[in-house]
């Protein structure tokens, strides 16, 4: 049996004149105005029709090349507004569902949407890719327009992913930038910038990784965290705060302990002497005319059990060489008459028990001519 399609219609302009004197005509496609209050002006509806048992048809919008000038452009404006207290237009764009409900095989995806600049297809540097701007709406006096960036829900699976990254380089060129940042401010406070992994009610909370990428044949990436400094006279620069999580339940048998903070310096793998593993300073600030900022390492305190240790050693040698030696001295004085700091060991003290002991002890040798 022959299948045959309803008929096609097609509205277009005449050509332009081929001297390039003329161009090709214009097609407008309006409905008329509306001058009452309770009514609108006429919609323009352009839907290809349904099909029962095949795919539904598809709309092209395309504008066509410029030979020698610029592309055309595509343009998809909401209406303005006059009226008080009234909203401009919004502009929608949805891809189609797959409403099949089947959940013993496939029910179908969603349709995805696109949107990609223009591929630039010369062979010079400054021939560059078409640029992607997402922007939400200037206001004169209010706040602008927000933009809102979410994945999709699920009502029984994950919900999906975000993705937010540079393309990777070509041969000759580096990677793309990744900026993120929040707005200047000329009166009140910049805006806050805040990277939060969401609560899990029955699972471990999500990660955070900020890793820093490996160098081939250079160092690796540095990675700086750097608190905001202050210009104005009374104004402290801000507080780097880094706080590992609690364990929150009060569970008598084990609640969980609180998470620990591991700072450690990065490991050398080359096997020459000179290779050595990364260090870590902790330096409080200095100040041209007050006191330096001071260093203070504590243990943690306990309601009802001991406090925590405080343990400062070098690490062990399995090879040839020594064990690190362990320095402690204050800085040198050079003000006259300011003598230099003090260096105080004492324990604390103890009601109802022995206060706690101070031992100096040197190391033992195996070798009898060196003794410890």
């Amino acid at each position: 049996s022959k299948s045959f399609s309803s008929g096609s219609v097609q509205i277009s302009s005449a050509d332009g004149s081929v001297d390039g004197s003329s161009s090709s005509g214009s097609i407008f496609i309006s409905t008329g105005k509306s001058y009452d209050t309770t009514t609108k002006g006429g919609s323009v509806a352009i839907r290809t029709g349904e099909s029962i048992n095949g795919q539904g048809g598809s709309i092209t919008l395309s504008v066509n090349d410029g030979a020698i000038l610029d592309g055309g452009t595509v343009k998809i404006e909401a209406g303005a507004t006059l009226g008080h207290a009234a909203k401009g237009g919004s502009v929608v764009l949805t891809a189609g569902s797959g409403r099949n409900a089947d959940d013993s095989g496939d029910g179908g995806d969603g349709g995805d949407v696109s949107i990609s600049g223009g591929f630039a297809n010369g062979r010079s540097i400054i021939d560059i890719g078409g640029a992607v701007e997402i922007a939400g709406g200037d206001a004169m006096v209010g706040k602008g327009g927000m933009l809102h960036v979410s994945s999709g829900f699920s009502d029984h699976g994950s919900s999906g992913d975000v993705v937010l990254s540079s393309s990777q380089s070509g041969s000759d060129g580096v990677s793309g930038s990744l900026s993120l940042s929040t707005g200047y401010s000329t009166a009140a406070s910049s805006g806050i910038v805040t990277l939060a992994s969401g609560d899990s009610k029955y699972g471990a909370g999500g990660e955070i990784i900020i890793h820093v990428g490996d160098g081939g044949y250079y160092n690796g990436g540095d990675a700086t965290i750097a608190a905001g400094s202050a210009s104005a006279a009374g104004f402290n620069g801000g507080k780097v705060s880094i706080i590992a999580g609690a364990g929150l339940s009060s569970h008598s048998i084990d609640g969980g302990d609180g998470g620990d903070i591991d700072l450690k310096g990065g490991e050398a793998k080359g096997e020459s002497d000179n290779d050595n593993g990364g260090s870590i300073s902790l330096m409080g600030g200095t100040s041209y005319t007050g006191y330096g900022g001071s260093i203070r390492i504590s243990s943690g305190s306990s309601i009802s059990s001991s406090s925590g240790s405080v343990i400062i050693q070098t690490s062990h040698v399995s090879g040839e060489g020594v064990s690190g030696g362990l320095i402690l001295s204050t800085g040198k004085s050079n003000g006259g008459h300011s003598p230099s700091g003090s260096i105080l060991i004492e324990t604390g003290n103890s009601e109802g028990a022995p206060a706690g002991k101070i031992s100096l002890t040197s190391g033992e040798t195996s070798q009898d001519d060196h003794p410890g």
